[in-house]
């Protein structure tokens, strides 16, 4: 779906696609200078996993895999190897790869609570949403388990018709930072 950015020269627009997962590699291939030539960001989930006490994450292993051999992979290639998450994410964000701390849904979480609760009800019972309601302020204090069914209830909905409808909730509520930084970023390369 195309939309008129706003600030944007006139003709500019900016266009979300979906790549339906985590395969970036063909997308970035074909915008890239050797390609059509167009600014584009990656956004992609954390995905963390914890082994024996140790944490990785899937996300910021698939961005600096989208990164060309060179300097800034190997710089960001260590930075993981070393658990520097942040410092990881900062270097891959500077190539317009925005890597989020979790999934996206649970990212959201800090910052669109509320909305997410009217989008859930939306879609359910009372019961259901106080329930929902509940999973997410314990998600919201940390909560594994309680991460698991916040994700779990919206995949019974559809995480995209969820999407959708959290759109149409949205007002003034600010995205994550991941996301706004991937938005300032794009609208300042086109």
């Amino acid at each position: 779906m195309a939309e008129k950015c706003k600030g944007c020269a006139v003709g500019q627009q900016v266009t979300i696609c979906s790549v339906s997962g985590a395969d970036f590699k063909p997308y970035c291939a074909l915008l890239s200078k050797d390609g059509f030539d167009i600014p584009c960001v990656v956004l992609t989930d954390g995905d963390p996993t914890v082994e024996d006490a140790d944490i990785t994450f899937a996300g910021l292993v698939r961005g600096q895999k989208l990164i060309p051999d060179g300097a800034e992979s190997a710089a960001i290639l260590v930075e993981t190897q070393n658990a520097n998450w942040d410092r990881a994410r900062e270097l891959l964000a500077q190539q317009g790869i925005f890597v989020g701390q979790d999934t996206l849904e649970l990212d959201c979480v800090d910052t669109l609570d509320g909305v997410m609760v009217k989008t859930y009800a939306d879609f359910s019972s009372t019961v259901k949403t106080t329930r929902f309601k509940e999973a997410l302020d314990a998600a919201k204090a940390g909560n594994a388990d309680s991460k698991k069914e916040v994700v779990r209830r919206i995949e019974e909905i559809g995480k995209g018709r969820f999407a959708q409808r959290l759109v149409a909730n949205l007002a003034q509520e600010q995205p994550p930072a991941y996301i706004k930084a991937a938005i300032e970023w794009i609208v300042s390369k086109v």
